[in-house]
């Protein structure tokens, strides 16, 4: 679920309104946003603290490079991407799903085969990034 945008957050990224905020890692901070014709997006956008920093920026190439190249059942095809941007982007299709831990705390332990489709889809997901080279 997306959360408010906060002060400082971009209004747009590109082509992309952005809507919302869905997380922050180490290398960025990760909005939804709309595409003109309504396609949500997820938008990954390097911290700005990063933006010095050669080997973030040449990891969140390489990341570019290989969601480009992912073509699997169980990940979120990337739309678009920007790393000359001030600061690099990339937008992959949003996918709107619970997180494990909310499915957990909701409907407590997994059933059996709940837990094979899991990771069976966990599975195919790593086997396509490693294919594309992530």
């Amino acid at each position: 679920m997306a959360k408010p945008l906060e002060r400082g957050d971009p209004k747009r990224v590109s082509p992309y309104e952005v809507i919302g905020r869905l997380g922050e890692g180490g290398m960025g901070k990760v909005y939804l946003a709309r595409a003109r014709e309504g396609l949500l997006v997820a938008v990954k956008m390097v911290h700005p603290r990063l933006m010095g920093n050669a080997d973030a920026r040449r990891r969140f190439e390489r990341e570019v490079r290989a969601a480009t190249r992912i073509d699997g059942t169980y990940t979120a095809a990337a739309v678009a991407a920007d790393v000359n941007a001030d600061p690099p982007w990339l937008a992959t299709v949003y996918v709107p799903e619970f997180s494990l831990s909310d499915v957990l705390t909701r409907l407590g332990p997994l059933a059996e085969e709940s837990v094979r489709a899991l990771g069976v889809g966990l599975v195919e997901a790593l086997t396509s990034a490693r294919h594309a080279g992530a």
